[in-house]
Parts: structure tokens; C-alpha cells; sequence
């Protein structure tokens, strides 16, 4: 029977500590990746943007319902939003547990401010704009009614329908008083209808030039301004990443920046 040598026994019994120790040593490590809890972000206006423990997340496409996974403690956090200013705060993450964080932004940035400004001088000018043609056209409509009126054609067709009315009477009575009343009637009606008829056509002969002399005017004055329409502001806000290229080993990536200031 083989026998073992003093070298190999004493290698085990030196052997099976270190192996314990390495373990206790890796322990704690084990103990702290428990040592976490959960935020769960709200945050307005949309499209907002928080880092946090040295992760950037995008609240709108990030999966945040479950809240994010953060080491226990106090952690420093920037909101960022394209519509307003940086804003800094802390959170404490409680192991084991899940903490609603919830912030709305109101202070705008200069350049949204100035934005907003603008997009407001742009819509009262479309306003103005819009209304001075409605004004114009409405005008010119009104003077073509006026022109034309409707009313008085109207006047002269009812005249001129009693009128026949008289004179089919004239003709077809016997009765001498009879006659001469429907006589007189009809001469009443057709003196009517002809001061009606000169009353439009005096209308139409003032009213349908100046029209057209006004139409004109309105139009060239209507395409001028919409030709010195000013351009609607679009508003340039900064982006929270940044694409960039670099090269290694002669093989181009792509990669994200981060444009915060922090």
C-alpha cells in the first residue's frame, strides 16, 4: 500500500483554508449586490431625461413602471428637458424598497422663452394676416350685393307681374269704372317698375366698376402680403446625447456623447 508523503498532507491541510478564506472574502461582495432598491420616476413636461448614479435614463422609452434598480443611499440626480432648465436634486434609496420621485420643471430656458415670444408675434401677424383678407373679401362682397341688388329684382319682378295683372283686367272688364281703375292701377304699377328699374340700373352703373376697381386692389394688396409672410419659428432645442463617430483599429463605431454639463 502506498504511502503518502508528508508534502501532499500538509499541501491539503493549507489548501482547504485558503479556499474558506476565499470564500468569506467574496462574501460581502455577494451581500452588497442585494443592497439595493427601486425609484420610480415622474417627471414632467415629457420627454425629460434623468441621470442618476451615473445612468442616464430616458423616461419616455426606458421601461420605468417597475421603477430602476439603484443602490441603497442618497444619490445626486439632474433632470434635464429640452423646454426648461437643468434642475438638481438628491433621492435616498431605502434597501428593499421602492420610492416615488416625482418633479415638474417650470423654469423655461431663455432660448424657449424667447421661442415662445416669437411663436407669439408669428400667430398674432397670421392673425392679422388672415383677418385683413376676410375683412377685404367681405367688403368686396358686400359692394357686389349692393351692386347688384337682389332685392330690387326681386321688387321689379313683383311689379311687373301686377302690372300684366292690371292690363289682363283693363281688357277683359266691361264695366266702364272697372276699366278705368284697372287703367290707372296699371299706369301706377308701370311708373313703379320703371323708377325701380332706373334706381337698379344707376346702381349697377356705379357700384359694379367700383367694384371691380376695388377686387383689384384688394387682390394685389392681399398677394403682397402673403408674399412678405414672415417664416413660423421652429425651436432648436438642445439634444441630451449627441452622435458621434470615432475610429479603432480602423473600424468605425458609432457612439453616444453625452452633452450634459455636469
Amino acid at each position: 500500500m502506498p504511502k503518502l508523503k508528508l508534502s501532499s498532507v500538509c499541501g491539503c491541510r493549507f489548501m482547504a483554508p485558503l479556499f474558506l478564506l476565499s470564500i468569506f472574502i467574496c462574501q460581502p461582495d455577494f451581500a452588497q449586490a442585494q443592497d439595493t432598491g427601486r425609484v420610480i420616476f415622474t417627471v414632467s413636461p415629457a420627454g425629460s431625461w434623468v441621470k442618476i448614479a451615473g445612468q442616464t435614463l430616458e423616461l419616455d422609452r426606458d421601461s420605468l413602471s417597475q421603477g430602476w434598480e439603484l443602490p441603497a443611499g442618497k444619490h445626486e440626480l439632474v433632470i434635464w428637458s429640452p423646454y426648461f432648465e437643468d434642475f438638481r436634486d438628491s433621492v435616498q434609496v431605502v434597501a428593499g424598497e421602492t420610492v416615488n420621485y416625482a418633479k415638474g420643471l417650470v423654469t423655461q430656458r431663455p432660448e424657449f422663452e424667447q421661442y415662445n415670444a416669437e411663436l407669439k408675434a408669428y400667430e398674432h401677424s397670421e392673425f392679422k394676416r388672415y383677418g385683413k383678407t376676410a375683412l377685404l373679401i367681405a367688403g368686396n362682397g358686400l359692394l357686389l350685393w349692393y351692386s347688384l341688388d337682389g332685392t330690387s329684382i326681386k321688387k321689379l319682378k313683383d311689379k311687373r307681374d301686377e302690372a300684366e295683372s292690371w292690363r289682363q283686367q283693363y281688357v277683359s272688364n266691361v264695366d266702364e269704372n272697372a276699366v278705368v281703375n284697372a287703367r290707372e292701377n296699371f299706369e301706377r304699377t308701370r311708373s313703379e317698375y320703371d323708377d325701380t328699374r332706373k334706381k337698379l340700373n344707376t346702381k349697377r352703373l356705379i357700384g359694379l366698376p367700383v367694384f371691380a376697381v376695388t377686387s383689384l386692389i384688394s387682390w394685389k394688396y392681399i398677394r403682397k402680403m402673403h408674399a412678405r409672410r414672415p417664416v413660423k419659428p421652429v425651436y432648436q432645442g438642445r439634444e441630451p446625447f449627441t452622435l458621434t463617430e470615432f475610429g479603432l483599429d480602423g473600424v468605425t463605431l458609432a457612439g453616444l456623447k453625452l452633452s450634459f454639463s455636469f
